[in-house]
């Protein structure tokens, strides 16, 4: 009998300080139906799994969404920080640049005018293990867009 209780204390204390799952989303009903244009693939994934954990969902068609999101522009660049005394790169720094807007679906107007979300990450470049490090960055790259994503919603949960 004391553990439920425990338990019910422990979730009303965490839900009280503001606690939540890393990578939930809370966002607006208008928010909850995006339809996104000219997106990379990935950034698409990124769009449809932050939705789904907040209850939402990446339309297909701008008709049935609440809102736009018109991708600008979006690139990654990659450059090294440091080098190896055989000129080989222990470092790199990546950059995630995503230009963007938000528009209504059914007037087709501009809510939030041209932003720029950027998204650095840098990770050790291990030469014994170069197998290992393409696989990291790629896990490095699908974080960074799950951050870009999460960088527009907060914006459009600032701005409605």
């Amino acid at each position: 009998m004391k553990k439920p209780l425990l338990y019910l204390i422990l979730m009303t204390t965490l839900t009280a300080c503001g606690y939540h799952l890393h990578g939930s989303v809370d966002v607006p009903e208008i928010m909850r139906h995006i339809h996104v244009r000219s997106a990379s693939p990935q950034l698409l994934a990124g769009f449809k799994e932050s939705l789904n954990i907040a209850g939402g969902r990446l339309n297909d068609m701008p008709e049935r969404g609440g809102l736009i999101v018109q991708v600008l522009n979006e690139h990654f660049d990659r450059r090294s920080l440091s080098l190896s005394s055989t000129g080989k790169a222990n470092e790199f720094e990546l950059i995630y640049t995503l230009e963007f807007e938000v528009l209504t679906v059914t007037e087709n107007t501009v809510i939030m005018p041209r932003q720029t979300v950027e998204v650095n990450r840098d990770y050790y470049n291990d030469q014994q293990d170069i197998m290992g490090k393409g696989n990291e960055e790629a896990q490095i790259r699908q974080e960074m867009y799950l951050q870009a994503v999460r960088a527009v919603i907060d914006r459009g949960r600032a701005l409605l």
